[in-house]
C-alpha cells in the first residue's frame, strides 16, 4: 500500500525517471542532416535524387522507367563524349606524324 506509493513517488522524483531533453531540431547541429540514425539516404548521381537507404527504395528507383531512361541517355553521353577525345587524339597524332615522318607507326 503505502510503501509502493512512497517508492513510485521517490522513483518520479529521481534523474533516471525523467524524459530526456529532445534534440534540437536545427538541422545544422544535428551530424545526421535531420535524419534518425538507421535512416541513412542514398543518392542516385544519374537522376540526381535522393531515396530511402534501404534496399526496397533502391530497388525501386533503380528498376523504375525514368532510371532505366536516364541511366540509357547518361550512357550515350559518355560513350558520345569518348569518341570525340579518341577522334582528337587521331587528329593530334596524325599532325605529329605529317610534322615527323620518322615517327613508327602503331
Amino acid at each position: 500500500g503505502i510503501r509502493n506509493f512512497f517508492a513510485a513517488m521517490s522513483f518520479l522524483s529521481s534523474s533516471s525517471g525523467r524524459c530526456k531533453k529532445k534534440k534540437s531540431l536545427n538541422l545544422n547541429e544535428d551530424e545526421t542532416g535531420g535524419w534518425r540514425s538507421g535512416h541513412a539516404r542514398h543518392h542516385c548521381a544519374v537522376c540526381n535524387v535522393w531515396m530511402g537507404g534501404d534496399e526496397v527504395s533502391k530497388g525501386i528507383h533503380y528498376n523504375g522507367k525514368k532510371h532505366i531512361l536516364a541511366a540509357e541517355k547518361d550512357r550515350e553521353k559518355r560513350s558520345d563524349r569518348k569518341k570525340a577525345e579518341r577522334k582528337k587524339e587521331d587528329e593530334v597524332e596524325k599532325a605529329w606524324r605529317k610534322m615527323d615522318p620518322v615517327l613508327p607507326r602503331t
